[in-house]
């Protein structure tokens, strides 16, 4: 049967003796590796393990201890510092104004609220071309 096998895959694809046979094996193992899975999932019953009460509450304690230590908010980086610190200035106190971002200084951005290093960057961006049009440009 075999010997059929291997002379049909010779004479379908023109192969050789040694490469008819690799076909073969190299066809057996893709079988297994598709069918494997199913296979083990059928004939293995995964018995999920068994945790006792006493350890159950010791993980819940644990878990309430890390939720605890946690911060309300995830903290990334030094970003962290620049999200929770205030844009405002306390000696400057923000005004708001109807302003032209093409045409606002860097003293009139940072009355708005902005820092003064992204308002020196807006101001960089003009400075070599750059404009705003719409209002999500800014």
């Amino acid at each position: 049967m075999l010997q059929r096998l291997l002379l049909l895959i010779r004479d379908e694809f023109g192969l050789s003796r040694s490469q008819a046979r690799g076909f073969l094996v190299l066809a057996v193992f893709i079988a297994l590796s598709w069918f494997g899975p199913l296979i083990y999932q059928r004939f293995l019953q995964y018995n999920p393990p068994v945790i006792s009460k006493e350890d159950s509450q010791t993980a819940d304690s644990l878990l309430a201890v890390l939720e605890r230590m946690q911060p309300a908010q995830p903290t990334y980086g030094n970003r962290s510092n620049f999200i929770e610190k205030p844009f405002e200035n306390p000696e400057c106190p923000l005004s708001l104004f109807y302003f032209d971002p093409n045409l606002a200084s860097v003293s009139q951005l940072q009355e708005l609220g902005i820092p003064r290093f992204i308002a020196e960057r807006i101001e960089k961006y003009r400075n070599k071309g750059g404009q705003f049009r719409q209002k999500e440009d800014l």
